[in-house]
């Protein structure tokens, strides 16, 4: 009982907290190729608890405190979802999506193989994880997921509709995922997407406990706490060493990191690290970009990172929303 009554005593504070001291941004979402609103757009911040839907006009509204820095997502069945990266509160957003251009009878002429029992198989291995969290997910719309083997290149393609529900009992999550990509062969594997957090409601007293714990087990050695003791510069002393490849020694934090802009700090080595972890060890090398933004709660932009080692195998199983702390 003193377990349900932390989380509704967490959740009130919340949400008081957001009442008394808002920032809204206020928009209207439009098809770029109509020029028509689009009800029911979903309005929201990655991995968080924190969205809304457009109403019938197309028009909504956004509590943006405590999300500085972090981009607002607008995705819609049948069209591209789109990242505002830049606000300001009080401001109205017009913001226009494009429709999908991926058509199913596209993809259904590729050489296709692989039964659809071990196409989905390989395709939840991959995108939830082999973490204990993973393995007690559950997707609960598997039918949604068009899946196409290329056996010539030996790659396995998903693309999704409506977004991929999730409910993961271990970490007491609903996930609503935005499949924007997912490509896996022998060699690789890559996706990328967007999500929404929702508390699952239905776990007894013994459940939220052992949820708890398994959250703190999730959180630490993960990406988002990496993040957040580099944003506090105490990687040292929290167990994170981080070195440059190549090199054993450890990087003094400020020699890596630009902190001339306000709300918002950018990871700058220069070329890839080395994180360790209780003798865990992660990579980080860039794509496209010497720096990559990331903020207070952990957040950081994910279009110019490539991860590998222990944090590359933390997939959808192991989200936490970004509103989490221990």
């Amino acid at each position: 009982m003193a377990s349900i009554k932390y989380f509704l005593a967490i959740g009130a504070s919340i949400f008081f907290l957001h009442k008394s001291n808002a920032q809204i941004i206020r928009g209207q979402v439009f098809n770029i190729e109509t020029d028509s609103t689009i009800a029911f757009a979903n309005v929201y911040f990655n991995s968080s608890f924190q969205g809304t839907t457009t109403d019938q006009n197309g028009k909504f509204e956004l509590n943006t405190t405590g999300y500085t820095g972090q981009g607002i997502v607008i995705s819609c069945i049948g069209y591209e979802s789109w990242i505002l990266e830049y606000f300001e509160p009080d401001k109205f957003y017009k913001i226009y999506l494009k429709p999908s251009t991926i058509l199913l009878k596209e993809i259904l002429i590729v050489a296709d193989d692989w039964p659809q029992s071990k196409k989905i198989k390989r395709f939840i291995h991959e995108f939830l994880g082999t973490s204990f969290n993973a393995s007690k997910c559950t997707v609960e719309n598997k039918e949604d997921i068009n899946l196409v083997y290329d056996k010539s290149i030996k790659t396995l393609k998903a693309y999704c509709y409506k977004p991929i529900i999730i409910q993961n009992k271990s970490l007491g999550y609903k996930i609503t995922y935005y499949l924007d990509e997912f490509e896996w062969n022998p060699n690789n594997m890559h996706y990328t997407g967007n999500s929404l957090f929702e508390e699952d409601t239905s776990l007894s007293a013994e459940e939220i406990v052992q949820v708890i714990n398994r959250r703190k087990q999730t959180y630490y050695g993960s990406r988002m706490h990496f993040f957040r003791e580099l944003w506090k510069g105490e990687s040292a002393g929290l167990e994170f060493y981080v070195s440059y490849k190549g090199s054993n020694k450890k990087i003094n934090e400020d020699m890596i990191i630009d902190e001339s802009h306000e709300h918002v700090k950018y990871l700058c080595p220069g070329k890839g690290i080395v994180i360790t972890y209780q003798k865990k060890t992660s990579y980080i090398d860039f794509k496209g970009t010497n720096e990559v933004l990331f903020t207070g709660n952990g957040y950081f932009d994910p279009k110019y990172i490539l991860w590998s080692g222990e944090m590359a195998n933390q997939r959808v199983g192991y989200l936490l929303p970004y509103e989490y702390w221990p």
